[in-house]
């Protein structure tokens, strides 16, 4: 058994989307790279708008050298989507 400790790196993407019936959607692809495949990491993701409000949306769980790639339903938003937020609060252990 190996010990250490690693440092993740994190890339994040996201692309809004609102239906007719006003439902905002996202599409997210987060990365975790430069780690081991036995590295777990559980990742807040935050939600700013447009009126520069952040929230804590979802934790993602994310093994290895791996990429989460998914659409999910934001409900109605009271102010347009601007991005998703990694890290907003420094609460993850990364190189960014």
């Amino acid at each position: 058994m190996s010990t250490g400790t690693e440092l993740p790196h994190y890339t994040i993407s996201s692309d809004f989307t609102v239906g007719a019936d006003g439902v905002s959607s996202v599409h997210m692809k987060l990365t975790q790279s430069n780690v081991s495949k036995d590295f777990v990491m559980r990742i807040p993701l935050y939600l700013q708008l447009k009126n520069d409000k952040v929230a804590c949306i979802a934790y993602v769980v994310i093994h290895g050298s791996d990429t989460i790639d998914q659409t999910f339903s934001l409900g109605k938003l009271p102010s347009p989507a601007k991005t998703i937020l990694l890290n907003y609060n420094a609460d993850i252990l990364s190189d960014n």
